[in-house]
């Protein structure tokens, strides 16, 4: 493998690794959306005790919390995967001069 392919995998991986930060931010707010909704219904049903409701909210809790946390982590990763996309773009720009 050249040093050229290598640089060109490289860029593909910076690239996905990119989309895939965007899709788990995705999944991550649609697991908090379904969890306040379930508890947001279960307390305007008026059917379970309070010690479901504390359930259910806790799970809401735990889902905002996770979804917070990812939220600066992957603006932490994302500006790290650009810089490198970037430097390797600048390098196969150099080699294919």
């Amino acid at each position: 493998m050249t040093v050229l392919e290598t640089l060109y995998k490289l860029k593909n991986n910076f690239k996905n690794q990119l989309e895939t930060l965007e899709v788990s931010e995705e999944n991550l707010r649609n697991k908090y959306e379904i969890e306040r909704k379930i508890y947001q219904n279960a307390s305007n049903n008026n059917i379970f005790d309070e010690s479901i409701l504390n359930l259910l909210d806790n799970n809401r809790q735990i889902a905002e919390r996770n979804l917070s946390e990812f939220i600066v982590d992957k603006e932490k990763s994302k500006k790290s995967y650009e810089d490198l996309l970037k430097k390797v773009e600048d390098s196969i720009r150099k080699i294919t001069k």
